[in-house]
Formats: C-alpha cells, structure tokens, sequence
C-alpha cells in the first residue's frame, strides 16, 4: 500500500494560505466595509511576516485570528460553491498529472496541508483525495480564531502522516510527498521519495544535500 501525499499552498496550487478569507471576504463585506477590512489586515502584514520567519505554527496561530466572528456555514458553503471559480482554477497543471500518475498506480492520493479545512475540502472531494488540514475551532456555529490541535504545518505534518499511515498499513518507505517550502521537510522526510516542488532557497539547499528529486511544475 501506496501513498502520495501533496502540500497545497504553493505546491499543488498556484495559492497562500491568506487568499481564501480574502476572497471571502471581498464578496461577503464589499465596498467600503471591504476597504476598511483591507486596510487592517494590510496593517497586521508585517506581524505575521515576522512571525513566518520565527515560526509557521506561530504565523498560522496569529492568522486564524482574522478567522474570529466569521460564521462556520456561511464560510463553508461559499468555498464550496464558489470552488470552481477560485481554488480550482489555481491547481497547478503538472501537479494534476502527478496526481494522475499516482491513481494509474492505484496509489492513495492524501493533501497535507496548513490550509483551513473548510477552504481545501472542496479540493480534497474533487480530487477524490484524504485530506490531512488545520481544524478551526467553533462555537455556536462562529470561528474562535483558533485552531482544535497544533497547526498543521512543521513536524505536526509528518505526525499527522505517521499516524494515518499506520492506522491504514500504508508503506512510508515506498510511498511519496510533494513539498514546496522549508516548513515541508519533515513531511517530505518521512516518505521514502520525496519531491522538492518549485523549492524555496533552504528547501532547495536541503533537497541538494539529500539527493531528493527536485522539479519545477508550473
């Protein structure tokens, strides 16, 4: 037993992990309430920058505060309905073929993800793919702001696959992960054949180092 499994933001999708509320966002609020939204989180860019380079865990932790007060059923259903014309569009088209690849080989197809789980759902289904993504806490059918469990993203990723792995007796050592950022290698560490996507600097550097597989998908 086989499996693949795919970061999303930056390696399966042409995409960050701060477009989709934006998306929301401009079509729930609009207009000037859009404008005065815009404007605060341009405001809180420089924090969360800083806290992507101190930590991911830590920059997705102060992300999800901007996920506080939004209604969980209005969130999930706009992603759904409005998939096609958002995250679908942004698949990058050599990570389908992999993708592709993988099922003629009937391996099992798993996104690994930071992404909120409502956002890359609707991917997952499409993709007739498990999905392994960072659960927002709710009460009262509202966002808190944070997250049930660690972020996944860092070792959390590799955890998260060990322990799926297990429970369903697939082989890490003869399986694959797709990982396009530093934050991804643990998860791509832990499979047997791992792929440097499109890979940034350290990424790049440690992919070198390990004689891993290193493509450029567009």
């Amino acid at each position: 037993m086989i499996a693949a499994f795919f970061d999303c933001d930056g390696t399966l999708t042409r995409t960050t992990v701060l477009q989709p509320l934006i998306w929301y966002q401009r079509q729930r609020l609009g207009g000037v309430d859009f404008l005065y939204w815009s404007v605060r989180f341009l405001a809180s860019l420089p924090s969360l920058y800083i806290a992507e380079r101190r930590d991911r865990s830590d920059f997705v932790k102060q992300f999800l505060k901007w996920y506080r007060g939004l209604r969980a059923d209005d969130l999930t259903r706009w992603h759904e309905e409005n998939f096609e014309k958002t995250l679908k569009k942004r698949v990058r088209v050599d990570g389908l073929k992999a993708i592709k690849w993988h099922k003629e080989r009937g391996h099992k197809v798993v996104l690994v993800t930071g992404g909120m789980e409502p956002v890359v759902e609707p991917l997952a289904r499409w993709l007739s793919a498990d999905l392994i993504a960072t659960r927002l806490r709710t009460e009262d059918n509202l966002f808190t702001g944070e997250c049930e469990g660690p972020p996944v993203i860092g070792p959390e990723k590799a955890r998260r696959i060990r322990a799926l792995a297990e429970q369903k007796g697939w082989d890490l050592s003869a399986s694959f992960a797709y990982g396009d950022s530093v934050s991804d290698y643990e998860m791509l560490a832990v499979t047997g054949h791992p792929v440097a996507v499109n890979p940034d600097r350290r990424l790049l550097e440690l992919a070198q180092e390990n004689g891993w597989t290193i493509v450029f998908w567009k």
